[in-house]
């Protein structure tokens, strides 16, 4: 079939280009009537078509020398075909009103003129549109009149022009007059004012110098877009960006009351302040990369026209409209041609562009510019200011921030190549939080097996633990994690609610009306759980962190519990089918094939970012956007550890304590000396402390006796032994055995 194929084709060329030169040889012979066969072939169709048939012989010649020439490569749309014949019908009708609008429209005319010509051969002067265009204007003055048959010719040729001429020529030259109009009529207005005040001028002039003064001229191209089809960050930042005075750098960091009295928030004074201008390098350079972008595709048949240009951080977009007859397959498979024509380090196209008619070509920019943390904290719009567990995260082609709600990803993957900008992203996210959070409301879980990613977070007061930096460790506080996530469950069980937010309602409203007698109940902080690099965690105990990980996931999101979790190797061995089938938001950086970007996002696309915070988001149930991610640098980030580590002391759950003694093999505890551990000299102390506060945990240990965390947690599992206090129970406090005295 294939081969029958291709010999059709070549047949068709050939016959095409027989029929153009059978049409050249005829119009020569027509044109100078050589012979008897010139005079007959010129008289012939002078009398079919009058005058005029050297425009229909040369719209024939040219179709089949196009056809002969590109094959199938330039297939001329069917409306430019419709528009040759309506203007050949146009002319046929135009010669022949002409000539015959004096006579009385009938069938006598037609036997008449036909008579008149009897030879061919002998035949003298031009008729019209000869006999078709006179057929033509018979029918026209019937159903038209005389009248309606000129307004008809009118519109014909209008017709024409629009079927024939394209459609991007049409809007250059629309443009170019409203342009033209614009400029005259402004000429003319300040002729007016000129003539009304000419005391003026002088006053006006030297104004302009002042103002032009240190302006550097620019030179315009008539190749070259105009600076109005360029969307800059700085108009999309005037017109859509909303700023809250409660953010600003200038107001007074914001004071909240926890338990352990007042807590301030980090001000944005920590944070670097950032300088970042828009290039003229870039603004120039988007300009020519655009104008070449369209010539390159018109080099390989791609008909396209230029619709915006958004210049971003680190890449500049271009919206491409191609002609409606190209198929989408064909830009796309440009790229490699596109990357060497425009001399770009990486290219990728979005055909379409989702919720445009339009395909997306990115670019890297001739200059890139950092997006600074401290941009995106100071411009929080006002309608997310509120969530506790918004975070910043960069921002898009179009120069505007992009803002994260963890509660409804509600889990979020990360992944990319090393030095791609990732672990940069998460410090971005715990910064985020930890400048607009107080502990009471954020506890941090940090599963960091690298040891050293995080640190810079050892002892602030959001951690529910201490950062855990061993890999068999991470795993049993995983399986804790889903233990509290039970116990949350079965709190919103009994207050019957369903989620976080109904819940903590549902205490202030119990502590509002608490009677003397009853105890109060605490409110449910989110806890937040990140983990730096999975695939070390999936190397010691896959099925364990894979089983966990999926529970979390499919339940933690009601109750406040949300994973954040962040790889460099993005393989199906570490990111499992069962891990990703529960969460939906992802994060993809700079990888090295298209197979690594497929595990990531299920689509192609990150292995042509650029790296350094180039990154493509998809949200929960949306397509991938490409965002360059916000920097924060050391000092900033132990700026804002140091600041909060003075605010107030972590308050951490026993479990983790517990868990290092068995696995430090601490044996059992008893207060005559077997076993190890005597018994401590603040242990009465400590009984006394607990009748009077009726509270009991190794972190609250700490801060009233200024003691050490093992310590501590050594007399807490002592006066456990004793039975003097309950098991530990999650995030809920001890049972406490010990009655005050004055009971």
């Amino acid at each position: 079939m294939a081969k029958k194929r291709k010999e059709n084709k070549k047949t068709s060329r050939y016959g095409a280009l027989v029929l153009a030169i059978i049409l050249l040889m005829l119009i020569i012979f027509c044109v100078s009537k050589f012979g008897v066969f010139g005079m007959i072939a010129n008289n012939l169709f002078s009398y079919l078509i009058g005058p005029y048939y050297l425009l229909t012989l040369l719209s024939l010649f040219a179709i089949f020398i196009m056809i002969t020439i590109f094959d199938n490569k330039a297939k001329l749309n069917v409306w430019f075909y419709i528009g040759i014949v309506v203007l050949n019908v146009a002319v046929y009708l135009l010669g022949a009103h002409q000539i015959y609008s004096s006579y009385d429209y009938g069938m006598t005319q037609i036997v008449e003129v036909s008579e008149q010509i009897r030879n061919i051969t002998t035949l003298e002067g031009q008729y019209g549109g000869g006999l078709i265009g006179m057929l033509l204007l018979l029918l026209s003055y019937v159903l038209f009149a005389k009248e309606g048959t000129e307004i008809l010719i009118i519109f014909l040729f209008l017709i024409a022009a629009i079927l024939i001429i394209p459609l991007g020529v049409v809007k250059s030259i629309l443009q170019y007059m409203k342009e033209t109009s614009i400029k005259a009529i402004n000429n003319i207005k300040n002729k007016k004012d000129v003539k009304k005040q000419p005391e003026m001028i002088e006053n006006k002039l030297r104004r302009k110098k002042r103002k032009t003064k240190n302006d550097k001229p620019i030179i315009k191209d008539p190749w070259i877009l105009d600076d109005d089809q360029i969307k800059t960050i700085e108009t999309k930042k005037e017109k859509e960006q909303i700023k809250v005075p409660a953010l600003t750098s200038d107001t007074k960091p914001k004071t909240t009351y926890t338990n352990n009295g007042t807590y301030r928030l980090p001000p944005l004074s920590l944070l670097d302040s950032s300088n970042n201008k828009a290039s003229s390098l870039n603004k120039h350079s988007a300009q020519i990369k655009g104008q070449r972008l369209i010539e390159v595709l018109e080099n390989f048949d791609v008909h396209a026209e230029l619709v915006n240009t958004y210049i971003g951080p680190s890449i500049t977009k271009f919206e491409v409209k191609p002609d409606y007859s190209i198929n989408l397959n064909k830009i796309t498979s440009l790229q490699n041609n596109l990357k060497m024509e425009l001399a770009a380090k990486s290219i990728r196209i979005e055909a379409p562009v989702p919720g445009k008619s339009v395909v997306g070509v990115e670019i890297p920019n001739a200059e890139s510019s950092m997006v600074s943390i401290s941009d995106l904290m100071k411009n929080v719009p006002s309608s997310k200011a509120d969530n506790k567990l918004l975070f910043t995260l960069g921002k898009d082609v179009m120069g505007q921030p992009v803002y994260c709600e963890l509660n409804k990803m509600p889990h979020l993957l990360i992944a990319g190549a090393t030095g791609s900008g990732k672990s940069v992203c998460v410090n971005t996210i715990i910064c985020s939080l930890l400048m607009r959070t107080n502990p009471e409301d954020v506890r941090l879980v940090l599963i960091d097996p690298k040891m050293v990613e995080f640190a810079p977070y050892h002892d602030i007061p959001h951690l529910l633990w201490p950062v855990v930096t061993d890999s068999t460790k991470a795993k049993d506080i995983l399986e804790r994690l889903n233990v509290i996530m039970d116990d949350r469950y079965n709190d919103f069980m009994e207050a019957s609610v369903r989620n976080i937010e109904t819940y903590n309602s549902y205490v202030e409203n119990y502590n509002t009306a608490l009677k003397e007698d009853e105890k109060p109940k605490e409110k449910m902080p989110y806890i937040v759980v990140i983990i730096d690099e999975l695939a070390e965690l999936m190397a010691v105990a896959k099925n364990d962190v894979q089983l966990s990980i999926q529970r979390f996931t499919a339940k933690a999101r009601a109750c406040g519990m949300h994973l954040i979790t962040a790889t460099q190797r993005p393989s199906t061995d570490v990111v499992t089918g069962l891990i990703k089938s529960n969460i939906p938001s992802r994060i993809a950086f700079a990888v090295a094939s298209q197979i690594d970007s497929r595990t990531i996002l299920g689509t192609k696309g990150a292995e042509d970012l650029l790296g350094n915070g180039d990154m493509l988001y998809v949200p929960q149930g949306q397509d991938p956007k490409r965002i360059q991610g916000a920097f924060v640098s050391d000092k900033e980030i132990n700026n804002i550890t140091s600041f909060v580590k003075k605010q107030a002391k972590p308050e951490y759950d026993d479990f983790y304590f517990q868990l290092e003694n068995i696995n430090n093999n601490a044996g059992a505890f008893s207060f005559n000396g077997e076993g190890g551990n005597q018994k401590d000299a603040l242990y009465d102390e400590v009984i006394e402390f607990i009748k009077t506060s009726q509270k009991a945990s190794a972190s609250v240990l700490q801060r009233r006796f200024g003691i050490g965390y093992n310590r501590a947690s050594r007399i807490m599992d002592q006066l456990e032994e004793q039975g003097l206090v309950g098991p530990s129970n999650g995030s809920k406090s001890r049972e406490i055995y010990i009655k005050p005295d004055d009971e």
